[in-house]
């Protein structure tokens, strides 16, 4: 299996490569039991996502399921942090890198009509990696620091990632027909008819 939850962490190897939906309902099962019980083990959990040569890592607070923020491997560990959502405590053996807390909370228009799937993860993902890189690098010296338009790239695919794993694991008949469309792009104005509207919250 692709997906493979372990204590407060979950790692779903191959996203790039992958296109199995159930892997994904693995992985939104994870975020739902680590939200629904969340007694154990710091105020953090996170699922790392591995892409070709990239590995990235996003981290969920329990108390309320928001994505926080990512973090990108460096020697085996998680050092480089961006906080996008809210200013708290930044998790265990981070720090808060560049200035990637200055996005926006409120979504765009252009987030509200995007697509969401498979590709759209990935790239979103990737948006984000590269974002804090460019940190990163210009921190050690070997590039130059993100434009205003990374900046807005990379806030727009975190909107994008939020949308796509802590909103599909809140609402349960978005997520079944989202699943339904993993593979192209499901629309945002989807109704649901029938469908049940809550799952974890």
């Amino acid at each position: 299996m692709a997906v493979v939850p372990d204590g407060d962490g979950c790692v779903y190897d191959d996203l790039a490569d992958g296109t199995v939906d159930e892997d994904f309902r693995v992985m939104t099962g994870f975020l739902r039991n680590r939200y629904r019980n969340p007694a154990s083990g710091g105020p953090f959990f996170w699922v790392d996502f591995t892409m070709d040569d990239l590995l990235i890592r996003i981290y969920f607070r329990k108390s309320d399921l928001y994505l926080i923020g990512w973090a990108i491997r460096s020697e085996g560990t998680f050092p480089y942090f961006a906080v996008a959502r809210g200013q708290g405590t930044t998790p265990p053996d981070t720090q808060l890198t560049g200035t990637a807390h200055t996005m926006s909370l409120s979504y765009k228009p252009s987030t509200e009509r995007a697509g969401l799937g498979h590709r759209r993860l990935v790239e979103d993902l990737r948006t984000l990696h590269g974002y804090l890189n460019k940190w990163v690098r210009a921190g050690r010296g070997q590039g130059k620091l993100p434009t205003e338009d990374d900046r807005e790239k990379a806030e727009q695919a975190y909107h994008l990632v939020i949308r796509t794993t802590s909103e599909m694991a809140r609402l349960d008949g978005f997520f079944e027909s989202f699943l339904v469309g993993w593979n192209g792009e499901w629309s945002q104005a989807t109704e649901l008819g029938n469908l049940p509207f809550n799952e974890a919250v």
